[in-house]
């Protein structure tokens, strides 16, 4: 029997999240080639290219973070193997609703294993990964902004870290993400 994501997605425990301190190891941080910063118009730091990742399926609109330098990197390196010129920079958030996939009573809730978090997210068949569906779900709904997750490229090299994928059409009210240089905002969802 086919699982309803939406249902769980809509019944699922989600909890309040923000990073907000001035060291820059507590804030969210991404690298990106910076031909993907440019490829918005005009450059953006908060461009989300509707591309498959391991949140959202093709044309769901959202942006990935690291949580800290380190884990940002890891992802950085395992995604981008040849020599690029890149771009790492640093945001603060502070949102009503997450869902949480450290927590295992989350992870009860929607049947995942280790192995959702691991395994490929680009399926020759075109399915969809379970992630995925979570992440298709999400975008269907308003109360839930953004899923924290595992990060794989940190399990690769024996460490622990998470990542944050939030969803640009969620994102509005009290709840931002701010891109930060120093104690400057460059940029922000929801615009103002």
């Amino acid at each position: 029997m086919a699982k309803n994501w939406q249902k769980l997605v809509e019944t699922a425990p989600a909890r309040a999240y923000q990073r907000k301190a001035k060291d820059k190891s507590q804030l969210l941080a991404r690298y990106v080639p910076d031909s993907a910063f440019k490829k918005g118009t005009p450059p953006t730091y908060l461009y989300a290219s509707g591309d498959l990742g391991r949140c959202n399926p093709q044309g769901v609109f959202c942006v990935y973070f690291g949580e800290g330098p380190e884990t940002a990197r890891a992802e950085f390196d395992a995604y981008c193997k040849k020599p690029l010129t890149e771009l790492g920079y640093y945001a603060r958030t502070q949102l009503k609703a997450i869902l949480d996939l450290e927590d295992p009573a989350t992870r009860r809730h929607f049947g995942l294993t280790e192995k959702d978090f691991t395994r490929s997210y680009t399926l020759k068949s075109g399915d969809l990964i379970p992630l995925q569906e979570i992440g298709l779900a999400v975008s269907r709904q308003s109360r839930i902004t953004a899923i924290r997750f595992p990060s794989n490229a940190m399990q690769k090299v024996g460490k622990v870290g998470y990542n944050l994928v939030v969803f640009q059409d969620l994102v509005a009210g009290s709840d931002f993400l701010e891109i930060m240089d120093g104690s400057k905002p460059l940029e922000r969802w929801p615009k103002v």
